[in-house]
């Protein structure tokens, strides 16, 4: 996969034209498409995409509030992030 396929940006634009759970949909299929979390594990092996996605369904559950496009990449890339960089 090209790099500029990983951008947040770039990977809220690909699905704009879509709409609410088809939306959500292909953004998560994105996402877990290029995951590369089973290469380097973290405490054991696991998917940080998953992981991150479960934790989206927490907050929205949460906060009564759904993410989509480009907020929604940003989400899940920090949680990625958060995820890798303090091993939880």
């Amino acid at each position: 996969m090209v790099e500029t396929e990983r951008i947040a940006e770039n990977i809220a634009i690909l699905y704009q034209d879509l709409d609410g759970r088809e939306h959500r949909s292909a953004i998560f299929k994105h996402y877990r498409g290029i995951d590369e979390s089973h290469l380097y594990p973290v405490i054991g092996d696991f998917d940080v995409t998953q992981r991150s996605i479960e934790r989206l369904y927490r907050f929205e559950r949460e906060y009564g509030q759904r993410l989509y496009g480009l907020e929604l990449c940003l989400w899940l890339d920090t949680q990625m992030s958060k995820i890798v960089n303090n091993e939880v």
